[in-house]
């Protein structure tokens, strides 16, 4: 469950906003990766099928992650809205694999997501405390993004529209892509 903070009640308003848009487009199911907003299943129509799966897919094995994700009750056939907040997947392999899985879905379905922009060079001070607060607390090194190669990835996984939530000044971000 995700701790309300000012970033994430900004973050669970924008799912809430594009998750009604993914409605009205026709989705029936709703997939929630990782950490997900408070009482999302309650603001759905009751047809709304409600998926949450928090497992680490690195520790995923040889599966594949479309297995894992139709373990998990995902219909492929199905416009679907995903959420995907957080999270603590350090392969890269397993993250393109996951996208290109979101981007097979049928046209319409959605995956909304946050990320971490690339430092600036010249903010070494901010990078050697957050690497060494990492570090402390035992968490993997985040992969830090560049916000043009993730909308050239997405493109690539089979995302048309790809809309980034978030102001440009703005370190943790949100971004929307839709089928």
């Amino acid at each position: 469950m995700i701790t309300e903070t000012p970033a994430t009640a900004i973050a669970c308003r924008q799912i809430d906003e594009e998750l009604a848009a993914a409605i009205g487009r026709g989705a029936t199911q709703y997939l929630a990766i990782g950490n997900r907003c408070d009482l999302r299943e309650r603001r759905l129509p009751p047809e709304m099928r409600v998926l949450s799966l928090e497992k680490e897919f690195d520790n995923a094995g040889a599966e594949p992650v479309s297995s894992v994700l139709e373990e998990a009750g995902l219909s492929t056939d199905k416009i679907t809205f995903v959420s995907w907040l957080g999270g603590r997947i350090s392969v890269p392999q397993t993250i393109v694999s996951i996208l290109r899985f979101i981007g097979s879905l049928p046209a319409s379905s959605a995956l909304i997501f946050d990320y971490m922009i690339r430092r600036r060079h010249d903010d070494s001070r901010w990078e050697t405390s957050m690497d060494a607060l990492a570090s402390e607390v035992g968490e993997p090194p985040c992969w830090h993004i560049d916000p043009q190669a993730l909308r050239t990835l997405l493109s690539a996984s089979g995302f048309r529209q790809i809309k980034d939530l978030s102001p440009d000044d703005e370190y943790r971000r949100l971004m929307l892509a839709v089928v």
